[in-house]
């Protein structure tokens, strides 16, 4: 009896290790079973509990990584480093397994080595009696869609589990704790069922919250009575993903912080960036660029976008650069470079004739003053008094009068245009005119993530841009327009169409024009919370969208629809010129540059005038201007008269009448009063069109004129030509 009694015990222990080898061997049986169905990656991680504990023989031909929950080397880091192994399968063997998920779960959120989340989890019951469940009601099952639990039924058989992972707003399992996949019994399994289904392929319904805010065309949030409307480019690509997989939405305006900040010292946020790295969204977007894409997922870029700036418009150049208009900087400095340069010609010609020739006795600083103010004359198309036919200054002026005609008519041509179109100031189209205006001008927007984009980078004119950013809230922005201090960051979309932010509107356009360049480019994109099992799928209708030409339609659609096309087709024709549209009439400005001239000739000269007045009678110098003019000014005769105006006329005949020697020259050269009589009809039309308003025509009877003008002149220099020609062969 008493030798019964102790063969119970062992009788009992020999059949429970019986059982537990039993056991032991059918699910290393299972694992060997999915691991080659199901787990072709190049590695595993096998996780466990001790040290000490036995490894089973599995069959894998991969790479497996042991990792002991309770060695001190089991940290998120370098949970984190198995991932960069490629590491995609993952057998549990714990009985601590939220602790498991906890580190697994934070640790691949640090990781930067996977995109997308298509790791499989096997979780392996401790023994025979492991049948707990409890840590798949967790809201870290949101991170592991493709889960599957094995559960003992006896020692020969196991229930094969996985979770159908949504039910509505929460994370936990359809029906009351899980889904029974299939059963493995007798060494294999019942009916073959896909163990890892694809999980995303239906949400059941879920509802995806998505944070986002007010910002045209991207995404629209219209406040109506207790109802909010959400709309817009990007809002209809994220609604579409729902309806693909069998999910409803809910929005989430933030209107306050906009896109928000996100603090990674405490896992905090606010905006759409902390409501999606909080996970209290699944989705953000409105224009948001590649900023967080290393504590947050980021869909495929689907919209490249380019910031630019709505600057002021350039107001019109001042009546009195009227003048000075026709001609730019260096055709300035070339015609008074060469009037200076046939000054100093002009005063060395004449120095050296009354030296050499002993005629004259003018004093150096005289014949200097003749020659600079001889030179001008001609400038202005008036005579010289030098032209002397026995010196060299007669050739010398011929040339000057020739080179002189031509500027002026060059001048003519170019003011009449000047006077017809509008002038206005240099535009600000690029960076560098935008950089180069501050602090006349400043720049900003009403966040400052407008510069998140591009604070790392290096050109100076960029860093520029950052450093003097201004963020101001939105009515400040809207009082500073009529400023016409300021320039307002915005976007330009792909095709055709602007995000124009809230604080413009229709009356602020017409003091702003839109930059010809963009200040950079960037890429809009989705985020999503670290981890996000939606990733791959969104990725995938994004380029099936792309693939369809549907992005271009939705930005279409969306500024037909919802947008204020009104105001994109004033963002659009901004940097075109405004001429006006109608007549323009002459007005004081159009000569404010000339009464500019006129008026500081004249307060000069009555300077020079008060001085003079004031210097001889404070010395007691009488002056007798009579006196003076008789002794400059002494009687020329009629024959040194018609000496001097030798070379353009041909020989009066003394017998006849003015008028008769007038129609002897026109007879002689009939050339010359036609043109000059076409030339004043051709000017007379044009300034008629040009009072009525009509520009072009005015320009064209412009151009007409100087044509004739010209003609006439060639025809007045053939005509004296022939002239010494027929004296020269009478004299022979």
């Amino acid at each position: 009896m008493i030798i019964k009694c102790r063969l119970v015990p062992l009788i009992l222990l020999l059949k429970a290790c019986s059982v537990r080898a039993d056991f032991e061997e059918e699910l290393n049986a299972l694992i060997g079973e999915i691991l080659q169905n199901y787990f072709r990656y190049p590695c595993i991680v096998y996780v466990k509990d001790d040290v000490q504990e036995a490894i089973p023989v599995l069959k894998y031909k991969g790479l497996i990584v042991v990792v002991s929950l309770n060695a001190k080397e089991c940290t998120r880091e370098f949970l984190g480093s198995v991932y960069s192994l490629d590491c995609k399968g993952f057998v549990v063997r714990t009985q601590d397994r939220p602790r498991v998920v906890d580190r697994l779960i934070k640790g691949y959120k640090k990781s930067d080595f996977s995109r997308y989340n298509d790791k499989r989890y096997l979780f392996v019951p401790k023994d025979e009696y492991d049948n707990n469940t409890h840590f798949l009601e967790g809201k870290d099952m949101y991170y592991m869609p493709n889960l599957v639990f094995l559960s003992p039924k006896n020692g020969t058989e196991f229930d094969i589990f996985g979770h159908n992972y949504f039910d509505g707003h929460r994370y936990d399992v359809l029906g009351e704790k899980l889904e029974v996949l299939d059963v493995w019994q007798s060494g294999g399994l019942r009916t073959g069922r896909d163990l890892y289904p694809d999980r995303m392929s239906n949400l059941n319904g879920k509802v995806l919250t998505l944070a986002t805010l007010q910002y045209s065309p991207y995404t629209l949030v219209v406040h109506d009575g207790d109802r909010i409307i959400y709309d817009g480019v990007e809002f209809r690509i994220a609604t579409q993903f729902a309806v693909l997989k069998n999910a409803t939405w809910e929005g989430k305006d933030h209107p306050v912080f906009l896109w928000g900040e996100v603090f990674a010292e405490n896992e905090t946020g606010n905006g759409i960036l902390g409501s999606v790295y909080e996970h209290t969204a699944d989705m953000g977007f409105s224009a948001i660029y590649q900023w967080h894409c290393d504590i947050m997922d980021c869909s495929y870029p689907y919209i490249y976008a380019g910031v630019t700036c709505l600057v002021p418009k350039p107001l019109p150049l001042s009546g009195w650069l009227t003048v000075i208009l026709p001609f730019e900087q260096s055709v300035w400095i070339a015609i008074f470079s060469s009037y200076f340069i046939s000054s100093v010609t002009v005063f060395v010609i004449s120095y050296l004739f009354q030296r050499l020739m002993n005629n004259g006795t003018d004093s150096v600083l005289t014949i200097l003053q003749k020659s600079f103010f001889g030179t001008f004359r001609v400038i202005l198309e008036q005579s010289s008094k030098d032209t002397n036919a026995h010196t060299p200054l007669f050739s010398f002026y011929r040339l000057w009068t020739v080179y002189c005609f031509f500027i002026a008519v060059c001048w003519q041509g170019g003011i009449s245009s000047f006077l017809t179109v509008p002038r206005f100031e240099d535009p600000i189209d690029e960076a560098h005119d935008l950089t180069d205006r501050w602090p006349n001008i400043e720049w900003g927007a009403n966040h400052i993530d407008w510069t998140k984009s591009i604070k790392q980078t290096s050109d100076p004119t960029t860093l520029k841009i950052v450093k003097e950013f201004v963020v101001l809230e939105d009515e400040k922005l809207r009082k500073r327009v009529t400023q016409r201090n300021f320039g307002y960051f915005m976007e330009r979309l792909p095709y055709g169409h602007y995000g124009v932010p809230e604080y413009i509107g229709e009356p602020e356009m017409k003091y702003l024009r839109i930059m010809r360049y963009n200040l950079y480019t960037a890429n809009c994109v989705i985020i999503l919370p670290k981890c996000s099992p939606y990733v791959e799928g969104l990725d995938r209708m994004i380029f099936w969208m792309f693939d369809t030409g549907l992005i271009q339609k939705l930005e279409v659609q969306t500024s037909l629809e919802m947008v204020n096309n009104k105001l994109q087709n004033m963002v659009r024709i901004s940097t075109e010129k405004e001429t006006g549209g109608g007549n323009v009439s002459l007005v004081v400005d159009h000569i404010l540059g000339a009464i500019y001239i006129y008026v500081v000739g004249i307060a000069f000269s009555m300077i020079v005038f008060l001085a003079e007045g004031f210097y001889y009678r404070r010395n007691e110098i009488r002056l007798d201007f009579i006196g003076m003019a008789e002794e400059k000014a002494p009687a020329v005769t009629e024959d040194e008269l018609l000496k001097e105006l030798e070379w353009i006329q041909s020989p009066v005949n003394p017998g006849k009448t003015y008028f008769e020697n007038f129609v002897n020259h026109v007879k002689r050269n009939p050339f010359v009063p036609i043109g000059i009589l076409a030339t004043c009809s051709v000017l007379a039309i044009g300034f008629r069109h040009f009072y009525l308003g009509n520009t072009q025509k005015s320009q064209k009877m412009m151009r007409w004129r100087v044509g004739l003008q010209a003609f006439t002149i060639a025809c007045l220099t053939s005509g004296a030509a022939y002239d010494q020609y027929i004296k020269k062969t009478n004299k022979t």
